[in-house]
Parts: C-alpha cells; structure tokens; sequence
C-alpha cells in the first residue's frame, strides 16, 4: 500500500470516528447529511445548522530521516468545530473530542463574536514511522 492509500484510510477512520463520538451535536448539512467535511473549504452551497466538523485532508507535520532508511512523520490532523448555532454543542464537543484522541497541542478555542462564530481547533496526534520509499 502506497503512503497516499494509507493517508486516505487513516483520514475516512478519523472521520468515522468523529462522526461516532460527536453523534449527539454535530448539526446537518442542508442536503440532510451530517455536518462533517473533508477538505478545507466548505462549498457555499453546504448551508449548516448547528455544529459542523471540517478535517483538513492533509495531516500538518515534519518528516524527519531515521535510520536504515525510514523516516519519521510528526504528524497531527487539524480539526475545526463551528457552531453555527447559540447552544452548548460546541463545548460539549470539545470535551468529547479531547478525550477520545492524544493532541499535538492544546485546542485553539474562540468565543463568538459580533463578527465570527464560535469555533475550536485541533491538532489531533497521529506521529508514525514511514518506511523506505521503494
């Protein structure tokens, strides 16, 4: 398996995992689908009500040489909850997601304002060994 097949894997894990222990406040998309996305923007035509999740594609972190060829990937996942609603969702959220998984750093979290919405960030943990490129 190639190391983009395995970025892939270990991303639709991430969000299946999100997706089961945030069951209860993430809110929905305006297709009817829960409010969780992959990417780092969220189409314009996505309208969210409640809490919606966003996991950038792409894990944030250094490769470091190793010996006999591997290489070690300090890798972290960023996740951002938004609450586009005026409820306890997003704390309760917050909490969930630092129990359920080890962080690089600790959470980045914004109160509303008159000019944002009320949204937390994360660095979830993720470090690995990679294996000589072939």
């Amino acid at each position: 398996m190639d190391e983009r097949e395995q970025l892939r894997l270990e991303l639709e894990a991430l969000e299946a995992k999100l997706k089961t222990i945030l069951v209860d406040e993430l809110g929905d998309f305006n297709n009817g689908n829960p409010a969780i996305w992959r990417g780092t923007v969220v189409p314009a035509v996505l309208e969210t009500k409640g809490l919606r999740c966003t996991i950038q594609p792409v894990p944030h972190g250094n490769v470091t040489p190793m010996s006999s060829g591997q290489r070690f990937a300090d890798y972290s996942w960023v996740v951002e909850l938004v609450n586009f609603s005026s409820d306890a969702a997003l704390a309760i959220a917050k909490r969930k997601v630092e129990a359920a998984f080890p962080m690089k750093r600790q959470p980045n979290y914004q109160p509303p304002t008159s000019l944002k919405l009320e949204q937390c960030k994360f660095w979830i943990y993720a470090p690995k060994v990679l294996n000589p490129l072939e």
